[in-house]
């Protein structure tokens, strides 16, 4: 069942979605700007070579962070320059919010968001899932082999 989060409940289910990743990492936010919690925790998750995406929507990324980034190995940096969503899943979890994954909006902001489960909310964790492979394969930077990649990708 589906649970109403606010911003700490956020925090919280993000570190949970990140750390539990085992297949799949797919982290859609119009602004990025990580702190270093979230840093070391997408570092980790990079030595497990999973299926991990990063989607970004405002194109003010600042060198360092891309930079950063970059040096992930497994993570595809995608820019969909109209996105607004901010979502955040792994294979199993997945959290709808309001909260960009920006270090101020994690601590000055008031935000809310919808925490669902594979296990629990199926059809809505599919629906999200899908739709996330929808925005990757629609966004700027995908090349063409990668569009066709995702595309064919089935859930699950």
């Amino acid at each position: 069942m589906a649970k109403l989060l606010k911003t700490n409940g956020i925090s919280h289910h993000l570190d949970q979605i990140i750390d539990g990743a085992k297949e799949k990492l797919y982290l859609v936010s119009p602004y990025l700007k990580f702190n270093e919690r979230i840093r070391k925790s997408l570092e980790d998750a990079d030595r497990i070579k999973l299926d991990f995406r990063i989607v970004y929507g405002k194109d003010d990324l600042l060198p360092k962070e891309k930079e950063w980034i970059r040096t992930l190995e497994s993570v595809k940096l995608e820019c969909c320059t109209n996105l607004h969503a901010k979502c955040y899943l792994n294979e199993n979890e997945a959290v709808i919010t309001s909260m960009n994954l920006y270090d101020y909006s994690q601590v000055n902001n008031q935000e809310l968001g919808v925490y669902i489960t594979r296990k629990n909310d199926f059809e809505l964790y599919k629906d999200l899932h899908d739709e996330v492979l929808r925005m990757i394969r629609s966004c700027d930077d995908a090349p063409q082999f990668e569009k066709k990649a995702v595309a064919e990708k089935k859930f699950g």
